[in-house]
């Protein structure tokens, strides 16, 4: 299996070039026109998660030729019973208070 890992920086709302590589890179999965991406919010206050996730998967749709099914992580149990069955684990950014009870 091929693991790619991507790192950026943030600020994927403006439009530059950048963020369009970018979102077009995350889903470019060797060999696969249907991707499956987990969308990690955690860092996220959880009222926005469906407004982040169609606005994710509109970014993504706009920049790549692939055909992509995004579905939101819920919790750490949600993630081990789901990350096996996905292409692609996106880890979105925020506020790190958010996060930590998910790993303590």
């Amino acid at each position: 299996m091929h693991t790619k890992y991507l790192l950026h920086g943030g600020n994927t709302s403006i439009k530059r070039k950048s963020n369009t590589r970018f979102f077009k890179e995350m889903v470019d999965v060797p060999g696969k026109d249907n991707v499956r991406l987990l969308l990690c919010l955690w860092a996220v206050e959880k009222k926005f998660w469906d407004v982040k996730k169609e606005s994710y998967r509109k970014k993504i749709t706009e920049n790549s030729y692939k055909n992509v099914e995004v579905e939101v992580v819920e919790d750490v149990d949600d993630f081990n019973a789901k990350i096996d069955q996905f292409d692609v684990l996106y880890v979105v950014g925020g506020d790190a208070k958010l996060i930590e009870p998910y790993y303590q």
